[in-house]
């Protein structure tokens, strides 16, 4: 008897000692923001770095199902109703989740009452609108109507773009499809413009070409838009890099991953018709674990061994390619405060990689034209700015900047990317498209355009949309652009 008092009553202090843990860590969770959320240009102090990578973890196994308790999710989310922002999709690997709120900044997610409206949603049929309240009628265009559809990855969408710093997200009235939409109107007396936002994040030039390929050609419209090179440049950098996301193939990177789920998930249903009971009872149990603060505690202690392992893995490996390196790149990045000239060297296996990664974007993009001028539509595709190439850095966006061999590569592959698009020229040409190089339009500004390396701040939205509503104006008014030389035009 003694024995059996001893261990309910070591079974009685380890729940209570992780109830009590659950609420110091919602407490920690509710009130305390890390500074960065607030202050891009904080540096964190290595408890807060631990603190931010707790949160990011949470996110990432209350999504894949790994931790389900509902006291779990109150501390995402203080309704407890938190819902992954994508579904998976056979075809492009994910999509939008419809009707749903698809993204809210790390304070309002943790407010103790979210504000309804607060945040971006997308529609019935997985769309982000321009307004929250709209339904977007796909199958029907209204008579003298010019509808666009703008294709592209979150900084399209408006996920992870923040307006100022204090890092609330923005909604769906001020991404970059609302604020052109409501520029071409206010420039325009005569027509009435509809810019649907189909921009999904971690979406590539691939994956664009399949989802208008598929779907989207078969709803009217007049034009089609193409704004990337980021995501396709991760795909040159991190092909052969594993990646969790924060959702069922958050980044493009993590497409391949998506094949081995499939197949994870087609061994599980496998088993359980082999072996249900047994299968039964171990999910039973993963239920139960996850709903103990002191079990999530130890699964982050292990992720975190694990991703500094990686680290160190990874960054062996970088420093033994260094010895191959037999490219000197150079790039010069000035700022308010300095001027720094960096010499990174990149080896021939990345050059080539990004080489390699460029061209398939620029042939998505083509085959995305022929598609679109097979129905009469236009066709642009415009190469993304990203803060890599900015002349003249704020503080904040200094703190967003990435290392030197990393800046270094994502210029060789925008230099890559303009290059290609000055060779096939003629063959965008003759499909009546444009190519247009947005990746120099914001670097000779000294405002803050940027609110991290490839999202854009609510000024750098608008300059955007100024300079692409001024070409789409002169693209509709002037129909004699199409099939003109000027297919590659610079910004």
């Amino acid at each position: 008897m003694g024995n059996e008092l001893i261990v309910l009553t070591v079974f009685v202090l380890w729940l209570s000692l992780d109830v009590a843990l659950g609420y110091g860590i919602r407490y920690l969770y509710l009130f305390w923001y890390p500074q960065s959320y607030l202050n891009r240009t904080f540096a964190s102090s290595t408890i807060e770095r631990i603190w931010i990578s707790f949160r990011t973890f949470l996110w990432t196994a209350l999504d894949k199902h790994y931790l389900v308790s509902g006291s779990h999710r109150r501390l995402i989310q203080p309704d407890g109703t938190l819902e992954s922002p994508t579904v998976f999709d056979p075809h492009y690997g994910w999509r939008w989740a419809t009707s749903r709120r698809v993204d809210l900044s790390p304070i309002e997610r943790t407010s103790k009452r979210v504000p309804p409206d607060a945040g971006l949603f997308t529609d019935r049929n997985g769309v982000i609108p321009n307004r929250a309240d709209f339904e977007v009628n796909l199958a029907n265009k209204l008579a003298g109507q010019y509808r666009i559809f703008l294709l592209g990855g979150s900084s399209v969408a408006g996920t992870s773009s923040h307006i100022n710093s204090t890092g609330h997200s923005i909604a769906n009235n001020e991404t970059i499809a609302a604020v052109m939409e409501r520029k071409l109107a206010g420039a325009s007396e005569n027509m009435t413009f509809q810019i649907i936002n189909f921009g999904v994040h971690g979406y590539a030039s691939a994956q664009e070409f399949l989802y208008y390929g598929l779907e989207l050609v078969h709803f009217p419209h007049d034009m089609v838009i193409s704004f990337h090179g980021y995501n396709d440049a991760n795909l040159a950098l991190y092909h052969n890099v594993s990646i969790d996301g924060a959702s069922p193939g958050h980044w493009s990177i993590n497409r391949p991953n998506l094949h081995n789920r499939t197949f994870e998930v087609t061994s599980r249903v496998r088993s359980q018709e082999q072996s249900s009971i047994l299968r039964f009872a171990a999910s039973l149990l993963q239920q139960v674990l996850g709903g103990l603060t002191t079990a999530l505690l130890v699964s982050f202690c292990i992720h975190s061994i694990k991703s500094v392992i990686r680290g160190y893995q990874m960054r062996a490996k970088e420093i033994q390619k260094a010895k191959d390196e037999s490219l000197t790149f150079e790039s010069a990045v000035n700022n308010s405060v300095s001027e720094m000239v960096q010499t990174h060297k990149l080896s021939q296996e990345m050059l080539t990689r990004i080489d390699e990664y460029a061209e398939r974007m620029v042939t998505n993009d083509l085959h995305l034209g022929s598609i679109a001028a097979s129905e009469g539509q236009v066709f642009l595709s415009i190469l993304q700015p990203i803060l890599v190439s900015k002349h003249i850095l704020t503080e904040e966006e200094r703190f967003s900047m990435p290392s030197g061999a990393t800046a270094a590569a994502y210029l060789a592959f925008t230099e890559s990317a303009r290059r290609n698009f000055r060779d096939r020229s003629d063959d965008v040409t003759a499909l009546g498209g444009h190519f247009i190089d947005f990746s120099s339009l914001l670097d000779s500004s000294e405002k803050r355009l940027y609110s991290d390396i490839i999202h854009y701040s609510d000024e750098g939205i608008d300059f955007i949309c100024n300079s692409l509503s001024e070409i789409v104006s002169g693209i509709i008014t002037d129909e004699s652009a199409k099939g003109q030389d000027g297919a590659w035009q610079r910004y």
